[in-house]
C-alpha cells in the first residue's frame, strides 16, 4: 500500500469515528427532548479539544398565528417571545445534557421564513418587439381555473408532459397564495408576489463540549 492509499484510508477512519460521534451527540441530545426535531451541525477543534455544535429549530406558524408581514414585527412580543422560549429550552436542556456545556449566545437567534411564491399559476407580464423596441402587451395575471385546464390540454398529447406533477404544482400554489399578495408588474413569476403573511420561523444557536470521553475521536491525543 502506497502513501497515498494510506492516508486515504486514514482521513477515511477518521471521518467515519467523527461521523459516529456526532451522531451519538445528537441522540444523546434528543434522548429526552420533547420540543420536536432539532438539526445540528459540528465542528471539532483539535487543538482546544472541542465540539463546536450549532442548531436550528424550524416552527411552521398555524394559520391562526399573527404573522402578518409589517414593519417591525420580528420584535413584537408573540413573535419574539417564542424565539426566546425556544432558545433558552435548548441552551437550557444542553446545559442539562452534557458536562462543561458552553453556549454561545449569538447577537440574533431567530428570523422569519417563508416559502417560495406562486411560479405556475402566473402569467407575467407580456412584451413583444414592436418596430424594433421592446413594448408591454400584457400585464402580469393569476390564470384562472380554465386556463389551467387549457394549459393541460394543449400539452396531453406531449409524451413528456406529466400531467400528474403539474397538478400537484398547480396546487402547490394556490395554497401558498395565501401568504403573497399579487402584484403583478414584472415578466418575471416570482417578482410578481409580495410577502402577506410568514411561514414560519427559524431560531438557531449554539454551544460547545469538550471532546473528551464518550466525546474523543480515537485519533485524538
Amino acid at each position: 500500500m502506497d502513501d497515498k492509499e494510506l492516508k486515504r484510508k486514514m482521513r477515511s477512519k477518521r471521518k467515519a469515528e467523527r461521523n459516529r460521534i456526532k451522531k451519538l451527540i445528537k441522540n444523546k441530545f434528543m434522548e429526552n427532548w420533547n420540543w420536536g426535531n432539532v438539526d445540528f451541525g459540528f465542528q471539532l477543534n483539535t487543538e482546544n479539544k472541542t465540539w463546536t455544535v450549532s442548531w436550528h429549530k424550524y416552527i411552521d406558524f398555524p394559520d391562526w398565528f399573527d404573522s402578518y408581514a409589517r414593519e417591525g414585527l420580528e420584535n413584537e412580543i408573540h413573535i419574539k417571545g417564542l424565539a426566546k422560549v425556544i432558545y433558552k429550552n435548548v441552551s437550557k436542556h444542553a446545559r442539562t445534557v452534557f458536562n462543561n456545556c458552553e453556549i454561545k449566545h449569538p447577537k440574533k437567534f431567530y428570523n422569519l421564513v417563508t416559502t417560495f411564491p406562486p411560479m405556475w399559476i402566473v402569467i407575467p407580464d407580456k412584451y413583444e418587439q414592436i418596430n424594433g423596441e421592446w413594448v408591454k402587451v400584457a400585464n402580469a395575471k393569476i390564470m384562472s381555473d380554465e386556463e389551467i385546464e387549457e394549459f393541460f390540454e394543449r400539452n396531453k398529447y406531449d409524451k413528456n408532459f406529466d400531467e400528474q406533477w403539474w397538478r400537484k404544482a398547480f396546487e402547490a400554489d394556490k395554497k401558498n397564495m395565501k401568504y403573497f399578495e399579487f402584484v403583478g408588474g414584472s415578466e418575471f413569476e416570482n417578482e410578481c408576489w409580495r410577502i402577506k403573511k410568514w411561514v414560519g420561523m427559524r431560531i438557531y444557536g449554539a454551544f460547545t463540549i469538550p471532546a473528551e470521553n464518550e466525546f474523543k475521536p480515537n485519533y485524538l491525543d
